[in-house]
């Protein structure tokens, strides 16, 4: 869900500046009450005038970041789901398990496992000429019998006929 700036609204540097701080302090549990406050207007007016000007609430728009962020993360780095929950600002691995799946449609270790995929489809089709153990590990499978297992089931074809152009 992309952001988007009401045209019709008139513009209002308090805004601005609140999604900017949003931004920053996603991570922090605190962050829209110390936007609001920022804003110095009333957390009622500070939400309508949110909403208005970007057509998203301003809860709904942290959330939508911090999801955001917690896909880059496990895209980037090799951390657990406990590690990528506290560093995206929530404050319990169940709730955020809960979120994660509403947002993107997809478990927390099914989305990880559709990304790793999907990133061995692509090694396999360059013809970097990697072993599928090596494909395997570079996609941050431990076990190449298991990522032959789950690709099998992900595409209808092994990984080595994947590799072989088939």
């Amino acid at each position: 869900e992309r952001i988007r700036e009401n045209p019709y609204c008139h513009k209002d540097a308090r805004m601005h500046a609140a999604k900017r701080y949003i931004d920053i302090h996603f991570k922090d549990s605190n962050c829209l009450s110390a936007a609001i406050a920022q804003s110095g207007i009333s957390s009622r007016h500070f939400i309508t005038l949110f909403r208005n000007h970007f057509v998203i609430t301003p809860n709904r728009y942290l959330t939508v970041r911090r999801i955001e962020h917690a896909k880059q993360m496990l895209e980037t780095k090799s951390l657990t789901v406990s590690e990528i929950t506290e560093l995206c600002g929530f404050s319990d691995v169940y709730y955020f398990s809960k979120v994660f799946k509403k947002e993107t449609g997809f478990g927390f270790n099914e989305y990880l496992n559709l990304y790793r995929l999907k990133k061995a489809e692509s090694i396999l089709k360059s013809g970097q000429g990697k072993t599928i153990a090596q494909v395997a590990a570079a996609c941050g499978f431990n076990d190449s019998n298991y990522f032959s297992k789950q690709y099998r089931k992900m595409y209808g074809v092994a990984p080595t006929q994947t590799k072989r152009g088939g």
